[in-house]
């Protein structure tokens, strides 16, 4: 009895305790989303600097940033790993990364990718919204769904990077593709 007393006793002080973080995290994401117009200013103004080499009110001019969100992805410990090198050839084309909240209060956010006209893909954006759960448990955001736009990617013909193309060479020397 003692101890279920006593577990019962430290069970109320972490309800307590996940209450309070529930409240921090709400005023958290009230405080994101205030300060998110500001960040998305900045963005644009990053994103003038990467593509034009300009920035504003008479500042020295400098050339534009070649290749800045291919260096971005690769300079990331994780996902820098995981690319290959069509997948580097694809980022290549990659103009440009917006971040911003999900409307209506949602909890999440998504990323928008903006790419130039390339001969890899026929949509130059795709969009991906990651969906959080509204309890936070043990001090983390727990991750919900992830929703793409579009669905799948459209690759134009032949260059879909997961898809590998291995030529075929016979004895009497002719070639194939599967």
């Amino acid at each position: 009895p003692e101890l279920r007393n006593r577990l019962q006793v430290l069970g109320q002080l972490q309800d307590k305790y996940e209450e309070l973080q529930q409240g921090f995290f709400q005023e958290a994401e009230q405080l994101e989303r205030r300060f998110m117009p500001l960040f998305e200013k900045e963005h644009e103004r990053r994103s003038t600097l990467v593509h034009k080499g300009v920035f504003q009110r008479g500042a020295p001019k400098t050339p534009p940033v070649k290749d800045f969100w291919k260096t971005v992805m690769l300079s990331h410990p994780t996902i820098g790993q995981l690319l290959n090198k069509k997948d580097l050839k694809i980022l290549e084309y990659l103009r440009d990364v917006k971040s911003s909240l999900l409307p209506n209060n949602i909890k999440g956010f998504k990323l928008t990718f903006q790419f130039e006209p390339n001969p890899y893909m026929v949509d130059t954006e795709l969009v991906k919204a990651y969906v959080m759960q509204e309890k936070v448990s043990m001090g983390q955001n727990i991750l919900k769904e992830i929703k793409s736009l579009p669905e799948r990617v459209s690759w134009k013909a032949m260059q879909d990077p997961a898809i590998m193309t291995v030529k075929r060479k016979y004895k009497n020397g002719t070639e194939t593709r599967d």
